[in-house]
């Protein structure tokens, strides 16, 4: 006979434990990226799963995190598809930094939350940037993001073609969820926390293969590179996404 106090023991047990894995969830969808980097400053974007939660970018010389600086705080919204976009500013150029993504005050562990990136130099300079296109998560040789890795650049300029999802769409879970399989990749995901990257689209990654202004869903792919790419200035929302930028001596323009 199993005794009442055994029985509510055994539920109290069974609550608790529900309470551990709903607290130990991760909440973050696809992984971060950091972008919009300057001598001084930098931007982290991450995504995740429901609106409402507090957010704050945590960064630090040291990989334990401690000391930091830290952003602002930031609420995520529906409307922007629970993203957040988080800037730290008064960093020392030309130094590597680790960051971490905070939820409700509470810094996260998960590999997805966790990235680092190194300050541009001020005037001369030696460093190493990295070039490359048309990147497909689906496919089964990965190899090259782990060479680009490798070589430890300063920063990675993808020229388009994150994907080849060909989404031409007025939905904007749509383009969201293209930033999801890159950024969540098991592969080509750990490229974007271990660098900075600037970042364009071609055809594959906008509208579809040889798409163009006509395209269906032009405005809804403009709306969604500015929500979840951590991009350097760029014009009005009707504009170029096209950005400009200087890494040491060397001035990038737009095209």
């Amino acid at each position: 006979m199993i005794r009442p106090l055994l029985i509510l023991g055994l539920l109290v047990f069974g609550a608790s434990l529900r309470a551990q894995t709903a607290a130990d969830a991760s909440p973050f969808i696809g992984g971060v990226w950091a972008g919009n980097v300057t001598p001084t400053s930098a931007t982290v974007s991450i995504r995740l799963n429901a609106p409402g939660q507090r957010v704050r970018l945590q960064v630090s010389q040291s990989e334990s995190l401690t000391p930091a600086a830290f952003s602002s705080v930031v609420t995520t919204a529906a409307a922007s598809g629970h993203t957040a976009k988080l800037t730290v500013q008064g960093l020392v150029p030309d130094t590597d930094y680790f960051y971490g993504i905070e939820v409700g005050g509470v810094l996260r562990r998960e590999p997805a939350s966790r990235g680092k990136f190194r300050t541009f130099p001020l005037g001369k300079a030696s460093f190493k940037i990295a070039f490359s296109s048309c990147g497909d998560f689906r496919a089964a040789d990965q190899r090259a993001f782990p060479a680009i890795v490798a070589e430890k650049p300063l920063l990675f300029i993808h020229m388009g073609d994150l994907h080849y999802s060909d989404t031409n769409s007025t939905v904007a879970e749509d383009y969201r969820m293209n930033y999801d399989n890159v950024l969540g990749h098991a592969v080509q995901g750990q490229l974007f926390r271990s660098m900075p990257v600037a970042y364009t689209w071609d055809d594959h990654d906008y509208a579809g293969n040889d798409s163009d202004s006509s395209a269906t869903g032009r405005a809804t792919a403009r709306a969604a590179y500015r929500e979840r790419v951590p991009h350097y200035p760029i014009g009005p929302g009707d504009g170029t996404i096209g950005q400009a930028f200087t890494v040491g001596r060397v001035r990038s323009l737009p095209t």
